[in-house]
């Protein structure tokens, strides 16, 4: 990953509050292990930089959802590359978003990404905000446009 970034953080507020922005020539979506779950036998990449473990991207770990509600943020995020870590999907290009941390509400609005000649834009989120450890909330709303998904799925699939 080719990641820099500026940002602020106000620790006088309870939770301390992150704003700013994050910009990659290249994120790999396996480099964020730890901050997605994964532990140490799982952050390692398995062939080829593919993720580790049975070929997952995201950790079959346990999420300690406590860690969402530590801080809030605000971040605006411009990503010209994020590869997903699966041979199977090809790379995001041109990702932008705005994500916003609040008690525990991860939301990602205003998404914009450009995939297989076509467009993908939508609002993710994903609710740790109390309750059960077990039930957290996910819900998305993508809207795809002229995706060429013989181009998006790589060959093995089609």
């Amino acid at each position: 990953s080719e990641l820099t970034g500026q940002f602020d953080l106000d620790e006088s507020q309870d939770p301390p509050l992150l704003t700013g922005h994050l910009d990659a020539a290249k994120l790999k979506l396996q480099d964020l292990g730890r901050s997605l779950g994964a532990t140490g036998k799982n952050d390692a990449p398995g062939k080829n930089g593919a993720p580790g473990k049975r070929g997952r991207i995201l950790s079959d770990e346990p999420f300690d959802l406590s860690v969402l509600r530590r801080m809030n943020a605000d971040l605006a995020i411009d990503l010209r590359r994020l590869d997903l870590g699966t041979e199977m999907l090809r790379p995001l290009e041109s990702v932008k978003a705005r994500l916003q941390l609040q008690d525990g509400l991860l939301t990602l609005s205003d998404l914009r990404s450009r995939l297989a000649g076509g467009t993908v834009t939508g609002t993710a989120r994903f609710d740790g905000s109390g309750g059960s450890a077990d039930s957290p909330g996910w819900a998305s709303r993508l809207d795809w446009r002229h995706v060429d998904l013989r181009h998006c799925l790589k060959s093995c699939l089609l």
